[in-house]
């Protein structure tokens, strides 16, 4: 058995590497060691989580794992967002959570951010292990008590469904992950933040030409991300390359002038297309002021508003992580059958990694105030209040 797999794990890889390629992954090595591992060894338990996974279970959490601020922010958003039909799917809220009767297991990070420090160079090969053992973890019915046990012994709803919310996993972890899932015979749903963003925007373009911007802060920019991103995602809808432009716009102190700075950087790109949408996958930019500035700029009479909003399409859309996600996880569990239809508030049980005593090795762990740092837990208190209450309860 572990013969067969590995000829055909030999093979994938060969076939793979191309692909590879083209996103500006490199090839090397082809997956991280850890991924090998895993698929080397069938009868390990980490094997078996992906073996035995079922597709068609609505038992389960749905899995959000990430750097803690990005965690906390879509959790917050899926506790309370209503913008479907929990009937027909429709895109009309109907009073209900579009999560009704389910439990989000927000998984914090903590132990390995920021993740930008770990993709440094071509290959990202720290993050990408980090990604395949965050994803396993998920799965699992088990988790640590403490940083100091050997086994794990605490029990956790495994995860009928994982989000990756961090940027970075969609270039470095993502393509080991789908490896694991191929190559296992696993069909696990997997939700990447920036995949999601891209889907949403030609979803909403429709049967239009779709011509996507993306705001992305400096370090986002700089990695790359979104040159993997845009090739996965045209090389899957099979409709040729997705226009798209992306910039950081800073230098102003404002919403509108950072605004106007990305839009005057698009005209230099020499792209002429109007904008159909704009992914937001910078932190620092607040997305309702961000669509107030739009909305007052196409009725503005100001000339520079005209000649700005004249790079917008009539229905062009600003796309942040949290929304596009929720989209994401909808459609995928309405089409699967998978939502558990119990008459509940959505609920919340948080998870965290942390470091062992070695400083290196690390584990996840129930979200308790000893591994919760005091400004993360002001954070959550503040800007994810739905999520602090689950959690202080």
């Amino acid at each position: 058995m572990q013969r067969t797999l590995a000829a055909a794990l030999a093979g994938a890889l060969l076939l793979m590497a191309p692909s590879c390629a083209r996103r500006g992954i490199s090839t090397e090595g082809d997956i991280c060691q850890y991924a090998r591992d895993v698929l080397a060894d069938t009868s390990a338990r980490a094997f078996h989580l992906l073996r035995d996974f079922d597709p068609k279970d609505p038992e389960g959490s749905i899995a959000i794992v990430g750097e803690p601020g990005e965690v906390m922010a879509i959790t917050e958003y899926m506790l309370s967002c209503d913008r479907y039909s929990n009937i027909s799917g429709a895109t009309t809220p109907d009073g209900l959570p579009d999560f009704s009767g389910e439990t989000l297991s927000p998984v914090l990070d903590i132990a390995n951010s920021p993740y930008s420090k770990l993709c440094q160079g071509e290959d990202g090969l720290p993050l990408r292990e980090v990604a395949v053992r965050n994803f396993l973890s998920c799965l699992d019915t088990v988790c640590y008590m403490t940083i100091l046990d050997t086994v794990p012994t605490v029990p956790r709803q495994k995860a009928k469904m994982v989000v990756l919310s961090c940027s970075y996993t969609a270039a470095f972890g993502l393509s080991d992950i789908d490896t694991l899932r191929s190559l296992s015979g696993s069909d696990i749903p997997i939700v990447s933040a920036p995949n999601a963003m891209v889907r949403y925007s030609c979803a909403h373009a429709g049967n239009k030409d779709v011509n996507i911007g993306v705001w992305a802060s400096k370090e986002i920019l700089l990695s790359g991300v979104y040159a993997s991103v845009f090739t996965r995602e045209s090389e899957r809808r099979g409709l040729g390359k997705i226009p798209y432009e992306v910039f950081s716009a800073d230098s102003a102190s404002d919403v509108k002038g950072r605004f106007t700075e990305f839009l005057h950087r698009y005209s230099l790109s020499g792209n002429t297309a109007k904008l159909t949408s704009l992914i937001i996958d910078d932190p620092s930019v607040p997305l309702s002021e961000l669509e107030e500035v739009v909305d007052r700029m196409r009725t503005s009479d100001d000339d520079r508003d005209i000649a700005y909003s004249s790079m917008l399409s009539d229905d062009f859309v600003c796309v942040d992580p949290s929304t596009a996600i929720a989209w994401s996880c909808f459609r995928q569990m309405r089409s699967a059958n998978t939502f558990t239809h119990a008459v509940a508030y959505p609920d919340m049980k948080g998870y965290a990694t942390a470091k062992r005593e070695d400083g290196e090795s690390y584990v996840m762990v129930e979200l308790l105030d000893r591994y919760l740092p005091s400004s993360l837990a002001l954070e959550m208190e503040e800007k994810a209040p739905n999520m602090f209450s689950l959690y202080v309860r």
